[in-house]
């Protein structure tokens, strides 16, 4: 940088690099000289040189040293077989802490990923955990002969409920010479506290048993239903099996359709059945019925009457209500027979009428209609199909409905009343205007022929004109339109 010159560009040139005559040179060469040492400067060149000198000494010496120590070292087995000891040492320490600096320099992303893995599983654990304790209860499925019986809390509760039965079945056989087959338990999960009835458990270990035992049987008309060791327990399933078909309304004694009886017999114990499995047996398979009595008391409307009376100065059809009916009302008791809840006689026992029906009269038209007159509902002019319908079209409001049909079939008065315009109209061609005289007005145009005249009366259903294709058409139809109150409505809506 010191030789170099700068160009006018900002560039720096070195001289060496510039063709420069030799005299240049020499006289640049010539201008640079060289610092001169003043003071101390050899004095302590020397004394640098010194310390060097004794410094390479010193390490001669120590390398000599060093050299000897390690012969005397390497020629005693001792300290050689200590020093291989020492460099095993070395070397696992090394591996293990390379290991474990590999080990504990994870990222924080994944132990983040790690810890909140672990967070959820224990979450999870917790949930089910608290859910399968607030909902599920571990018990034992009791099996004899391959057959489940019950389920208890422990083993050893099954075991001690097992010798409650053998010891039942053995005071009440005579000869004590009864036994009972092994159980067989299988762990399982049951809804809390679901556990099998102890009683029960008793009753089906005994009845896995063909030995005979004094018990109760349930008999209906001298046939035996099923058998039970207790003879409450025989009159509660009784009593249950009842009670599903007695309501609010059941009255009298509730009995069965056979002769039920409780009897003290000698039973097989492999037929015992507990208080629910009776129950169910006799619900499924109905081996007797339920016979029940019920008293119903309903107030019950009793629809009025209508009277009616002619009128001379009404049209026939109309009619007027001068007063008013109303309904009454009863109150009627009724016993109802029934069997298994099913009905199967119905009696009304008595009917005591609480407010009288009062009739409604009704005044009704005897006068003739005469022509011309209006009903006030159109049918249809002509059956035909419809082509256009009311509303907007071409850019401009349709003002009625078009009827497609054949030229020369008959079109007939929508209804009643008088007609106020018969003959051509521009657009319309031959056009029929009829006045029904209740603010209806109805319009039929494109006829080919008109039947009619103005200020005759025409009656609903009569022949007016034949359908045509006069006027602006496009092809045989009838342009048919109703106006209500001077204004066009849809004739589909009124028309029926």
């Amino acid at each position: 940088m010191q030789n170099g010159k700068r160009h006018r560009r900002g560039a720096i040139i070195n001289p060496q690099h510039v063709n420069v005559p030799k005299t240049v040179n020499e006289k640049v060469e010539n201008k640079i000289e060289t610092p001169k040492k003043k003071g101390f400067s050899p004095l302590f060149d020397n004394f640098k040189k010194m310390l060097k000198t004794q410094r390479e000494k010193a390490k001669e010496l120590f390398k000599e040293l060093f050299n000897k120590i390690k012969n005397r070292i390497t020629n005693s087995q001792k300290i050689k077989n200590a020093l291989e000891f020492f460099d095993f040492i070395l070397l696992k320490t090394q591996a293990f802490t390379k290991d474990f600096r590999e080990e504990m320099f994870v990222s924080w992303r994944q132990v983040r990923k790690r810890l909140l893995a672990a967070l959820t599983v224990c979450a999870v654990l917790t949930f089910v955990t608290t859910l399968f304790y607030k909902t599920l209860s571990i018990g034992y499925d009791i099996y004899v002969n391959g057959k489940s019986i019950g389920v208890t809390e422990s083993i050893s509760e099954a075991t001690r409920l097992y010798n409650i039965a053998l010891s039942a079945g053995k005071e009440s056989l005579s000869s004590g010479d009864f036994s009972l087959e092994k159980p067989r338990f299988y762990l399982r999960f049951v809804k809390k506290g679901a556990f099998t009835d102890d009683k029960a458990i008793v009753e089906a270990f005994l009845s896995t048993s063909d030995k005979f035992i004094e018990g109760y049987a349930v008999v209906a008309d001298g046939e035996v239903v099923f058998s039970l060791l207790d003879e409450k327990d025989a009159y509660r399933v009784l009593s249950s099996y009842k009670a599903q078909y007695i309501n609010e309304n059941t009255i009298g004694e509730v009995t069965f359709d056979k002769n039920v009886e409780v009897v003290k017999k000698q039973i097989p114990l492999n037929s015992v059945l507990s208080k629910d499995g009776a129950l169910d047996y006799i619900k499924l398979n109905q081996p007797f019925k339920v016979v029940t009595q019920e008293r119903v008391v309903e107030n019950i409307s009793i629809p009025y009457e209508v009277a009616q009376t002619p009128d001379s100065s009404m049209y026939k059809g109309e009619k007027k209500v001068v007063s008013k009916g109303e309904n009454g009302e009863k109150v009627v008791e009724t016993i109802i027979s029934k069997v298994n809840g099913e009905e199967t006689e119905k009696v009304v026992a008595s009917e005591t009428v609480t407010k009288e029906p009062v009739v409604e009269v009704v005044l009704v038209g005897s006068k003739e209609k005469p022509k011309g007159f209006a009903t006030g509902v159109f049918m249809r002019p002509y059956n035909g199909t419809l082509t256009s319908r009311f509303g907007s079209r071409w850019g401009r409001k349709h003002e009625g409905i078009d009827i497609g049909g054949k030229v020369g079939d008959p079109v007939k008065a929508a209804d009643g009343g008088k007609v106020i315009y018969a003959g051509w109209m521009s657009g319309y061609g031959n056009f029929v205007k009829i006045d029904h005289g209740n603010g209806y007005v109805t319009a039929y145009g494109h006829l080919s022929k008109i039947n009619t005249s103005v200020g005759k009366t025409v009656e609903k259903g009569e022949v007016i004109g034949l359908l045509g294709n006069t006027g602006r058409s496009t092809g045989p139809h009838l342009h048919f339109e109703v106006i209500k109150n001077g204004k066009h409505v849809d004739p589909l809506s009124y028309l029926k």
